[in-house]
């Protein structure tokens, strides 16, 4: 695994090179190292993670090529130093014959069919993420997109845990320009669906709301989530919000998180800022490359940008563990964290 995995890095790399000036070739990634991690009265200690993204990895790296009418990425996955086992998160290879069709496959993971919340990244779920299968994807008109995915169990056709019939999901979005995008999909093999819009009417602000429902669950399988951003001059302030049913639970005894983000730009590189937050249960707050904890948190930092890449060291405090955490415990974090993001 470690020698296959490293290989198809390398090639990556090397086809990069030699690609031609009319491709697009791009790499991409990120990751949090913390100098300082502090768990309630244990001991302090340095390191990588921890379980960057929600994906066990501490770091994250992929690459891209976007060619001719046909494309494929990796994304990687790793903690630390310790490259011995470097999963292959995703990967697909994509095909378009004419603008308004496109075929994906592998285990790739579309975003077209959501919305996200503009701190975290959070959304109520894409039509695949990961997952083995094809999608085919038409654009008929401008604006327009629906896809259908078929997702495989298995890459042996004789080992198979859903039906067939509950192997597919599908997913639509409508994107009226300077007005707002509304997204829509569904999984039969999960038995969900969401709906969200981003709306893009008001100069300056952003606003976004989602909703997922689980049929099979009824109202114990709801989650909604909602954000907002607005920015005056070089002050950027944004809200993410969510609730969540616990599983199990009746309605009225959602969990809830919500986040502000309050950003002060000192130059075209440097800014500063600020990020508080409560979460009882959700892993909103602090999903992604924000802060690691649930309950109360705080997070003030300040952030190198260079174009797409950013460079940010801040310091955290976390009233409990990551809410994605199989040891959540409610005892306090301490941390400084550096996080980047490298994008060319």
């Amino acid at each position: 695994m470690k020698k296959a995995s490293l290989i198809l890095v390398a090639l990556l790399l090397l086809v990069g090179v030699s690609l031609s000036a009319e491709a697009k070739w791009t790499n991409w990634g990120e990751g949090i190292m913390y100098p300082l991690y502090k768990v309630g009265d244990a001991d302090a200690t340095a390191g990588w993670g921890p379980g960057f993204n929600g994906t066990g990895a501490d770091q994250e790296w992929e690459f891209d090529y976007d060619g001719d009418n046909v494309g494929f990425y990796a994304r990687f996955g790793f903690g630390g130093k310790d490259i011995d086992v470097l999963p292959l998160l995703r990967y697909a290879v994509y095909f378009q014959p004419f603008d308004m069709l496109k075929v994906t496959m592998g285990a790739p993971r579309i975003s077209d069919y959501r919305a996200a919340t503009f701190i975290a990244g959070a959304h109520t779920g894409r039509v695949i993420d990961g997952d083995y299968g094809a999608v085919v994807q038409l654009m008929p008109v401008e604006g327009l997109s629906a896809g259908a995915v078929v997702y495989i169990p298995s890459v042996d056709p004789a080992v198979g845990t859903v039906e067939w019939d509950q192997a597919f999901g599908f997913g639509a979005s409508y994107a009226l320009p300077n007005i707002a995008t509304v997204y829509g999909s569904a999984r039969l093999d999960n038995e969900w669906f969401n709906v969200s819009v981003d709306v893009t009417a008001l100069q300056g602000i952003g606003l976004m709301a989602s909703f997922a429902y689980d049929w099979t669950a009824g109202e114990e399988g709801m989650y909604v989530l909602a954000s907002a951003k607005a920015g005056v001059g070089p002050v950027n302030v944004a809200l993410d919000a969510g609730l969540k049913n616990n599983v199990g639970t009746a309605f009225d005894t959602m969990a809830f998180a919500a986040g502000v983000d309050a950003q002060y730009g000192l130059n075209d590189m440097w800014t500063v800022g600020a990020l508080v937050g409560y979460d009882n249960g959700v892993g909103l707050v602090g999903s992604g490359e924000n802060t690691p904890g649930v309950g109360f948190s705080l997070f003030p930092y300040v952030k190198a940008g260079f174009g797409d890449s950013y460079l940010k060291l801040g310091f955290v405090y976390a009233s409990g563990y990551d809410a994605r955490d199989s040891l959540a415990q409610a005892e306090a974090i301490i941390a400084i964290p550096i996080m980047y993001v490298i994008s060319f």
